[in-house]
C-alpha cells in the first residue's frame, strides 16, 4: 500500500481489504490489499476506484483463499492532510454499511494520511463512531507462519498485508 500511495503522491490512491472476522467476532484480520485499478481517477483531493477491476479482484482473491477472504472494506489516501474522515468518505462508509452487494456488516475504512512523517493511519468502522488508530501494536494471538497481527484499537486487526495486486494506475 505504501509504494501505492508513494507512487501516486500527491493525488489520492487506494484499494479494497479482504480478511476475515476471527471467531471473536470483533475483530477484523486483514490479509490482502489492492490497488487501484488500471481505470482508477487520481486528483489531489479525490479517487475513484475501478470498480470493475475490485470486484474481479475480490472474486479472484476470494476464490485463491478457498473462500476464506472476503471484502471487509477500503483503504485510500490522503496525501496532504492527516489520516481523518472527509464528508464524503463518511458518506461512502455508510453507504457500503447499508449496501447488499458489499456483504459486510461492518466495514471498515483505513486511511493513511501522509501529510507528515511518519504516516499516520486512521481505521473506522461503520455504522458505529469512528475510531482514530495512531499506533499499530503487535498481537501474537495468530500462529507462526500467518503474518504478523496488529492490533487496531479495541476492536480491530490488521494482519501485515500478504498480498497485495497493484493492478495498474
Amino acid at each position: 500500500m505504501m509504494d501505492e500511495a508513494n507512487a501516486q503522491h500527491p493525488k489520492e490512491t487506494g484499494g479494497v481489504l479482504l480478511g476475515y472476522q476471527d471467531e471473536t467476532k470483533f475483530d477484523v484480520v486483514v490479509r490482502a490489499a489492492t490497488g487501484p485499478g488500471p481505470n482508477a481517477i487520481h486528483e489531489r483531493s479525490t479517487f475513484v476506484p475501478d470498480h470493475d477491476y475490485h470486484r474481479n479482484e475480490v472474486a479472484r482473491i476470494y476464490s485463491a483463499s478457498d473462500r476464506q477472504w472476503s471484502y471487509v472494506g477500503d483503504w485510500h489516501t490522503h496525501p496532504e492532510q492527516p489520516a481523518a474522515m472527509s464528508t464524503t468518505d463518511r458518506r461512502t462508509l455508510r453507504r457500503i454499511a447499508r449496501s447488499e452487494r458489499a456483504r459486510v456488516a461492518r466495514p471498515i475504512m483505513l486511511i493513511m494520511g501522509q501529510r507528515g512523517s511518519p504516516v499516520e493511519v486512521g481505521t473506522w468502522s461503520a455504522p458505529r463512531s469512528p475510531w482514530l488508530v495512531k499506533a499499530w501494536q503487535y498481537d501474537n494471538r495468530e500462529p507462526p507462519g500467518n503474518g504478523l497481527t496488529f492490533g487496531l484499537g479495541s476492536r480491530f486487526r490488521m494482519c501485515a498485508v500478504l498480498a497485495f495486486t497493484p493492478g495498474g494506475s
